[in-house]
């Protein structure tokens, strides 16, 4: 009985590695924000490659290569932020700071072509919501990490 108390008393308690993140932690955190990106961006990238010609139309862009064009470069941007979000503490904080930095990108290129008039009404409502979520997806990204 006194050779296990004392093997109790000198446990060490486990402390997180620099690469592995407390629970509640701000890098756990901006996981989980970058996860609702990565999901958001791959469902908007699989909308717009998979119904290139209806999406086009309905959005008033009349070449459809710029739909798919966006829609592939929306997998890939989701990929990558998934793979951010799978990195350890530093990685995910320094590159999260990064696609916080492109989506207040997209925001501003929304705006812009909605500004410009290049989109049907319905268009530019689809734009400017897709823009406000990701508008709050980047606040929320820089918030937390």
């Amino acid at each position: 009985m006194m050779l296990f108390m004392s093997s109790m008393s000198s446990a060490k308690p486990s402390t997180p590695s620099v690469d592995q993140p407390e629970v509640g932690s701000d890098a756990d955190r901006l996981r989980q924000v970058l996860r609702v990106n990565s999901a958001f961006s791959l469902t908007s990238g699989l909308v717009a490659v998979l119904a290139t010609g209806s999406m086009a139309d309905w959005m008033g862009v009349e070449q459809v290569w710029i739909m798919r064009t966006i829609g592939a470069g929306l997998l890939a941007f989701a990929v990558g932020v998934f793979a951010v979000a799978a990195g350890g503490t530093t990685f995910v904080l320094r590159w999260g700071r990064l696609i916080s930095f492109a989506d207040f990108g997209w925001v501003a290129a929304t705006v812009g072509v909605i500004e410009l008039g290049l989109l049907s009404t319905n268009g530019s409502i689809l734009m400017a919501a897709l823009g406000v979520v990701v508008f709050a997806l980047a606040v929320s990204q820089v918030r937390t990490g």
